[in-house]
């Protein structure tokens, strides 16, 4: 669970971001890779967690 939430709140900062602060400075290929690059780093979380449990057997407390 602590992965799909770090997942969902790193994607909600940075549209935050992206409507309070505007596309970062720098070229074009800069700009688009350091508002999209952070939150896409968060993508494997969930996956990551997935494949434990089916993998390993590892279950998740709630």
């Amino acid at each position: 669970m602590h992965a799909l939430l770090t997942a969902v709140l790193v994607w909600e900062f940075a549209t935050l971001t992206l409507a309070a602060g505007g596309i970062p400075p720098g070229p074009p290929p800069i700009q688009v890779l350091t508002l999209l690059g952070g939150p896409a780093s968060h993508r494997g979380g969930p996956w990551e967690t997935g494949r434990l449990c089916d993998r390993y057997g590892v279950r998740l407390r709630a």
